[in-house]
């Protein structure tokens, strides 16, 4: 439906987008199923009908949660349906004979029991409570009526009835009812259709939100890249104060800067476009517009578009927001005769610095990921796959926190983040003595880890093994046959890297007309020629 004609009450309740997402654990911004317990569930349901997101909905909490994999294993035909009697089929079939909802024990007292509305209800109430007294009179009072079973003339069984009852017991202390149920699932429903459907537009509204909550918009980001949803970087003359979409992808918005006021947001957009950084800074005046938030405003690159070096403008600030400070006639005159201002003589910030600050301005590494220096180094490798028993990777340390267990022993965790994800990993003492010298923030390291499972089923990476990654990268000489003309960039940078009294670049082999076999150290050399290194192994393998 178009945007125009657009109803959230009239959005289809079959559609299968919604589903299929749901069922790929894309759930981020999801109402009710954004945990990962429920991104869990999702994955293993593969819900294709609302009824499923009721029941999970209700299930979803102490008590009934036990019932989940047999829910699921049943609804997936891994497992017989079954009854303790054939009078509960008509109850609950709709949930693959699992009690789900208060409205079923409530209906099975009604139809097995003879109980009228009223009582059953009061035997909601009593299962709820767990009073020992009542439960004794309402397990007389069912098994009773179960047996002479005035309204089906079908008798229950003695037995069958108490494990009826127990069953009933076990779940309704806990049981959800189906009325409050069902909102929530429509509710959910709604969210994850207008994921699926319009994905730009949700988290554009999803980031507007959480503006400020720079942990969340790190969130929404890393699943807007596993929905293939560009997010563009915050721009001086084309981003809104908040998120917006802009042609199929996602304008990061000023309110999502860090110390960076609305009122000084909305100022920027009212004065768009500015045709430079001295025109910017002319024209915005806002009277709480200061040196602090310039400072993010530069870390976070919205002035990029004027000036690639943000190094350059950011220790050139006071003389930039001088100019917002002259006289009217002043500043008139200095923007007719464009006189533009020098920008301090300075080189740019080392790439993990500029990396660092823009995370700090934003919450995550938008224009490039620190790792990006060495992605062929790890893709040609193969680093984030499972070797036997030995889990290698290459990642950046984000977070070490220091514990001290019950036994005395020091242990961390440690918090990666590689290339394709973000996770935890586990080092003990006498790790954590070895790798001290290695293991700090901000670090890029080379480890080796290996899987164990919890008292709780959950698994753990446990580190064995960590390094440098540019010490590392001295144990991967890199062997290649080089092109002259297609390779000639990649041979004068090799030329040209500095060697420091160690052989970088040796010959093995001879000229076969326009090529040379050669064996390359990563010792010294820069992310240019690294990068050329890398590519032209991938093309040209020895």
């Amino acid at each position: 439906m178009s945007a125009k004609k657009f109803s959230i009450s009239q959005i289809p309740m079959d559609d299968k987008k919604t589903f299929d997402m749901l069922g790929e654990m894309k759930t981020v911004g999801v109402f009710q199923f954004e945990s990962a317990g429920m991104r869990d569930i999702m994955g293993k349901l593969k819900p294709d009908q609302f009824e499923d997101l009721i029941a999970i909905n209700a299930l979803y909490r102490p008590g009934p949660m036990d019932d989940i994999p047999k829910y699921i294993a049943r609804k997936l035909g891994q497992e017989p349906i079954t009854y303790f009697h054939p009078l509960l089929e008509p109850i609950l079939e709709p949930t693959y004979g699992v009690m789900v909802y208060q409205e079923q024990v409530m209906r099975i007292a009604q139809d097995l029991a003879g109980y009228t509305l009223g009582a059953a209800d009061l035997l909601r109430r009593a299962m709820g409570k767990k009073i020992k007294s009542e439960m004794d009179t309402q397990r007389n009072l069912f098994v009773q009526g179960c047996v002479e079973n005035r309204v089906n003339n079908q008798p229950v069984n003695e037995n069958v009835a108490n494990q009826i009852f127990d069953a009933m017991a076990k779940f309704a202390g806990y049981g959800f009812n189906k009325s409050h149920s069902a909102p929530y699932a429509l509710l959910a429903y709604q969210t994850a259709y207008l994921k699926a459907n319009y994905t730009a537009e949700f988290f554009a509204s999803l980031m507007t939100h959480d503006a400020h909550n720079q942990d969340k918009l790190a969130v929404y980001f890393e699943e807007m890249k596993n929905m293939g949803i560009n997010l563009l970087p915050p721009c001086v003359n084309h981003s809104k104060t908040g998120f917006a979409v802009e042609e199929g992808a996602v304008r990061f918005g000023l309110s999502g800067i860090k110390n960076v006021g609305a009122g000084v947001c909305d100022a920027i957009v009212a004065n768009q476009p500015f045709t430079s950084l001295t025109d910017f800074f002319t024209r915005i005046n806002h009277t709480a517009f200061n040196k602090r938030q310039a400072e993010f405003l530069v870390q976070a690159g919205v002035f990029d578009i004027f000036e690639k070096n943000r190094h350059a403008i950011y220790v050139s600030l006071e003389s930039l927001l001088k100019l917002g400070q002259k006289p009217s006639k002043q500043k008139l005159l200095f923007q007719k005769t464009q006189n533009f201002l020098q920008l301090e003589n300075v080189k740019t910030w080392h790439l993990l610095d500029q990396l660092n600050r823009e995370k700090e301005s934003i919450g995550f590494y938008l224009s490039q990921h620190p790792l990006d220096p060495y992605r062929f180094f790890i893709e040609y490798h193969s680093l984030e796959k499972f070797k036997e028993d030995t889990h290698c990777f290459v990642g950046m340390i984000r977070q070490k926190t220091e514990r001290i267990s019950k036994n005395g022993n020091k242990f961390a965790y440690i918090n990666i983040a590689t290339l394709t994800n973000n996770f935890e990993i586990l080092m003990f003492a006498d790790q954590l003595n070895a790798f001290q010298k290695v293991c700090n923030v901000d670090e890029v390291v080379y480890l080796e880890c290996f899987e164990k499972t919890g008292n709780q089923g959950d698994k753990k990476l446990i580190v064995k093994y960590m390094a440098r990654l540019e010490d590392k990268l001295q144990a991967y000489p890199i062997r290649l046959t080089v092109d002259f003309e297609k390779d000639n960039n990649l041979i004068l940078a090799l030329r040209s890297c500095p060697q420091s009294g160690k052989q970088t670049i040796q010959l093995i082999g001879r000229h076969h007309g326009q090529t040379l076999n050669l064996e390359v150290r990563n010792i010294d050399l820069d992310l240019h020629t690294r990068t050329l290194l890398y590519s032209a192994l991938v093309r040209n393998p020895s």
